[in-house]
């Protein structure tokens, strides 16, 4: 799915949009120059919610390279999106701990800091 949409946004624009015979072969033999080359990665960001280095049609210089790398891409930010989900999950646990922590008496809140010391001191 991925080289169909560098299909669409890279080859377009040099009159190739329907030919999706040549994944291999490289997009500057294809005829995209640089400036087509800094264009398609600019649409490929917009489109696809990445942050792309600027050398990426001469990093990856074909459409499956293309490809193959925005697909890794693109699943590292899926698996980034899930730990950043985990992280907001401890995040609003520690938010209701903090809360119940602040409706305590500063004598509740100070026998309940006793209590852990001397637990810690226990174990020591």
């Amino acid at each position: 799915m991925t080289d169909v949409h560098i299909v669409g946004a890279g080859i377009h624009p040099f009159g190739r949009h329907d030919d999706k015979s040549g994944l291999d072969q490289g997009v500057f033999e294809l005829g995209m120059d640089s400036l087509m080359a800094i264009d398609l990665r600019t649409r490929l960001e917009t489109d696809l919610g990445l942050s792309l280095p600027a050398t990426l049609a001469f990093e990856h210089s074909s459409i499956q390279a293309l490809a193959t790398f925005l697909t890794g891409e693109l699943n590292a930010l899926d698996a980034d999106s899930s730990t950043k989900a985990d992280v907001v999950e401890a995040s609003e646990e520690e938010a209701a701990a903090l809360r119940k922590v602040e409706l305590l008496s500063e004598q509740d809140l100070e026998a309940a800091l006793l209590d852990k010391l001397l637990q810690l001191e226990e174990r020591l």
